[in-house]
């Protein structure tokens, strides 16, 4: 019951037919939401069909076989070959790029669908199993397996044609969303916050985005156009890119000399005692009104020379201003 095999006993409870059963369900459930087409749909029913039939005729195979089958049979039955006249095509002057970019989305949207599909329909299976611990065994070892080699099938699938791939699987997920919210809308009619006349509104606004988003699948010039966006995207991010890294490259800026605070403390201190106070203003005016000067012992151009004394305090200031004044007078 631990091994990575479903046992004997388990298919005779008919838990991997259920897990086709409910794989069946989730594929119509996605071409009624407009998620699948009816190609991509009957290529998938094709193979979910081909993993029943090999369940059915080998009874004591492994499940993992029957499941490994229906993936081979829907990368048999998907158009992934290039056509050879799709190279001729690209080389027509002026419209052969158009035309062969055109030809290979069309080509490939069958397959990027399809495994999409492949992707969330075996991915939903845990989540429609939630209850049962039994089917979730069974998923763990035999479709955990065959859906990490189906993720790696389509990432393999974008990188071949990245930006046509890219553009389809955006559509999808427009298409998806779109379809998400009809429901929304219909569940909140249901509840009685929307009346028939709102819900008619906005599921006529519903159909005009689907009919715009299924007009960009079949439009000539689509792809192309998607593709200039993807490289003028692309190029800015380059460009940004660059310029981040010349700047990471940049030298960093030298260390200033030491600040007009170290300066003007070395000066003061071969100042007399009573010119502290006034060395002490310089020292703070200088600091705020520059930023850096070279050592005590240099001077910029334009400086101009501290005093050699200056009045201790205001007080002294007056003092000498009286006495100059008196003086003067005596004078007179």
């Amino acid at each position: 019951r631990a091994s990575a095999d479903c046992s004997l006993e388990e298919k005779r409870d008919e838990i991997v037919t259920q897990l086709f059963a409910v794989l069946r369900r989730l594929y119509l459930e996605a071409y009624e939401h407009k998620q699948l087409d009816g190609s991509s749909l009957a290529v998938l029913i094709e193979a979910l069909s081909s993993g029943e039939e090999y369940l059915a005729e080998h009874p004591l195979a492994e499940a993992t076989r029957a499941f490994e089958l229906e993936l081979d049979v829907l990368l048999y039955e998907l158009p992934r070959v290039q056509p050879w006249w799709e190279r001729s095509v690209r080389a027509i002057p002026v419209v052969g790029e158009i035309a062969w970019r055109h030809a290979l989305f069309q080509r490939t949207y069958g397959v990027t669908e399809a495994l999409a599909g492949f992707v969330h329909a075996h991915a939903e299976l845990e989540h429609a199993c939630a209850g049962d611990a039994r089917k979730l065994s069974v998923i763990s070892a035999a479709v955990a397996p065959v859906l990490g080699r189906a993720k790696e099938e389509l990432h393999d699938h974008r990188l071949r044609n990245w930006s046509v791939i890219t553009l389809q699987l955006n559509l999808l997920t427009a298409r998806a969303a779109n379809e998400m919210k009809r429901q929304r809308v219909h569940k909140l009619a249901e509840g009685g916050d929307l009346t028939d006349a709102d819900v008619a509104q906005i599921c006529a606004v519903i159909d005009s985005t689907m009919y715009s988003i299924d007009t960009v699948r079949y439009a000539l010039f689509a792809p192309s156009r998607f593709h200039a966006m993807l490289q003028h995207v692309l190029a800015l991010g380059h460009t940004a890119h660059d310029s981040y890294a010349q700047a990471l490259a940049r030298p960093a800026p030298e260390l200033a000399p030491p600040s007009i605070v170290r300066a003007l403390s070395s000066r003061s201190q071969h100042t007399k005692p009573g010119a502290a106070t006034g060395a002490g203003g310089a020292a703070a005016a200088g600091h705020d009104g520059a930023a850096a000067v070279p050592e005590a012992s240099q001077s910029l151009p334009g400086d101009r020379e501290l005093p050699a004394e200056r009045p201790a305090s205001l007080t002294e200031e007056v003092d000498s201003e009286e006495a100059r004044h008196e003086n003067q007078h005596a004078g007179s």
